[in-house]
């Protein structure tokens, strides 16, 4: 049972993000008049569809992906509710909508978990190790006072702060450090233990000086000042900047090939991680109650929903064929150019990268399949 909940729990956060993703191109193309042949979540043969109205509602096989079949969007149509026949503007609004709604159900999650789960203000924007803790995990791997974190997981790191959440949001037995020591750089794979309170961490300590502060939906505690709706929003809203920043430097290291494509993961990697995650949440001691390990598993949880949110909704506004954002690009220089390009051969040019997307998926599932056997 405990290998199978982690599973379901994989497939219930990739399809929400999926859902609330494709709803996004849904609603703005019904609002712009546009006729959607067929709502699909997941890719591959139908296991059920439904139809109350004009539009064909789908659940299919693999939950790695959907879509939201608009009338006319990959090749010329006459009719009045086609995609091709709406304005620039619509069509635009249309396609950037799926990434837009994502990146809103991430600030939702963030701001959730700063009004529950309280803040911290006021850090130091170092990024030195401070101190260690004798015999922790991050001095055992060989790591020093002293030492400059520049990236955690391939995470550029520019704060105390972003090194906290790299590591409290990370996955697995391990998280890869990058330092500069006496200006030469050097890598560390670092095992993560738990404190008391279920939080991940690996025994390091920087000099700063930290204001916590009590989320704003959260039970009074003595001595600790809660902080206002306002600010827990705001801190909410700083951690998807955060995420959001980091999803460019690592796109832009993947292109540039400072980091391998082995650092990807795929649903089989990400589910495997969930699955790892889960089976150390749910080893409940004596000391921690169940319902804090509950609480724990739905907090983890969450914050990897909203990385995912703000990681699916960028990724998708890159401007490359078959994505939304290479979409985008067509239309712009439709705009500007004043006709557009044949739809037969937009079409041709995003089922090329359709094709190159599921090559890399292919070898992307293969690496996590193997990860997974070793």
């Amino acid at each position: 049972m405990q290998h199978i909940i982690p599973i379901l729990i994989g497939i219930l956060i990739f399809g929400v993000i999926i859902f609330i993703h494709e709803l996004g191109h849904f609603v703005a193309a019904r609002k712009c008049g546009i006729f959607v042949e067929e709502f699909a979540i997941g890719m591959g043969p139908k296991i059920f569809s439904w139809q109350p109205g004009e539009t064909l509602y789908s659940l299919r096989a693999f939950p790695i992906g959907g879509f939201c079949k608009m009338e006319g969007e990959d090749e010329e149509n006459s009719s009045e509710r086609s995609f091709g026949r709406k304005s620039v503007p619509q069509r635009m609004v249309t396609i950037l909508a799926g990434s837009v709604l994502n990146l809103a159900l991430a600030l939702a999650i963030f701001a959730v978990g700063s009004l529950t789960g309280g803040i911290v203000t006021g850090v130091d924007v170092t990024t030195s190790i401070d101190s260690l803790t004798q015999g922790g995990p991050a001095q055992q791997a060989g790591l020093l006072a002293g030492d400059k974190i520049t990236h955690i997981n391939g995470i550029y790191i520019t704060s105390s702060e972003d090194a906290i959440i790299a590591i409290t949001t990370s996955y697995g037995e391990y998280v890869n450090i990058e330092i500069l020591r006496d200006g030469v750089p050097r890598q560390f794979d670092v095992a993560v233990a738990s404190n008391d309170q279920g939080a991940r961490i690996i025994g390091i300590r920087f000099h700063m000086e930290v204001h916590r502060m009590l989320g704003a939906f959260q039970s009074p505690r003595e001595g600790i000042e809660r902080a206002s709706f306002g600010q827990s929003v705001s801190a909410g809203a700083n951690n998807m900047i955060f995420f959001i920043r980091n999803t460019f430097m690592l796109l832009g290291e993947l292109l540039t090939g400072q980091i391998s494509l082995d650092i990807l993961r795929g649903p089989i990697g990400i589910v495997g991680e969930i699955s790892h995650n889960f089976q150390e949440t749910v080893t409940v001691t004596e000391e921690v109650p169940r319902g804090d390990v509950l609480v724990d598993l739905l907090w983890t949880n969450m914050m990897f929903a909203g990385m995912l949110s703000t990681a699916i909704g960028i990724f998708n506004l890159l401007p490359l064929p078959a994505l939304d954002g290479g979409r985008f690009i067509f239309l712009a220089f439709e705009g500007i150019r004043g006709r557009p390009i044949k739809p037969e051969a937009e079409g041709t040019i995003h089922f090329a990268g359709l094709m190159l997307f599921m090559v890399l998926a292919v070898y992307i599932a293969y690496r996590d399949i193997i990860r997974l056997m070793m």
